[in-house]
């Protein structure tokens, strides 16, 4: 008897791909560091207003970037290939881009349950924050799970990952 054939991610892609896990694990480190730096600048009381012009500012900051990153690869597609991506190509990407999106779920959710008035707009901001620096935190154990690289040297770049993000946010504070 023959062992059935690897579950894919998306519609013949091979998940278990090497390539096909980094793309996923980039488009998810993107959208958590945008996330994580429209959350922490809208943290600052003179920024934030209501939980609705919170959820929209999130959800704006994750569609453009996730617009943006579609557009290069598929510029870059062009360039390299000369032609239009095939069909099964367009769904790989539409794949791999919608792990941006879905970062911005649960900030959305806890910013829109401050209507409820279970509790305020900068604590749900915090708690979604903090739901970021934990999903920074789990890319970096997927990315290292299967290494060689001992276990203090994992335990190292998981912070470096974590503190890398944060970092990003920080210089884009900057500007703020």
């Amino acid at each position: 008897m023959t062992a059935p054939p690897p579950r894919t991610a998306d519609h013949g892609r091979r998940f278990d791909r090497p390539e096909v896990a980094a793309e996923h694990l980039r488009e998810r480190v993107y959208g958590t560091v945008t996330v994580l730096a429209s959350i922490v600048t809208l943290l600052r009381p003179e920024v934030h207003g209501d939980a609705v012009g919170a959820a929209v500012t999130v959800v704006v900051a994750v569609t453009a970037l996730w617009g943006a990153s579609l557009f290069a690869d598929l510029t870059a597609h062009l360039a390299v290939h000369q032609a239009w991506p095939r069909r099964a190509d367009v769904r790989s990407l539409l794949s791999s881009h919608a792990q941006i999106l879905a970062v911005a779920v649960l900030p959305t959710i806890l910013v829109l349950s401050t209507e409820t008035g279970w509790w305020e707009l900068p604590t749900a901001l915090g708690w979604a924050a903090g739901g970021q620096v934990l999903t920074l935190a789990l890319v970096g154990l997927l990315a290292v799970r299967g290494t060689r690289i001992p276990f203090w040297g994992k335990v190292f770049v998981v912070g470096a990952e974590v503190a890398l993000g944060l970092a990003v946010v920080g210089i884009k504070l900057l500007g703020h």
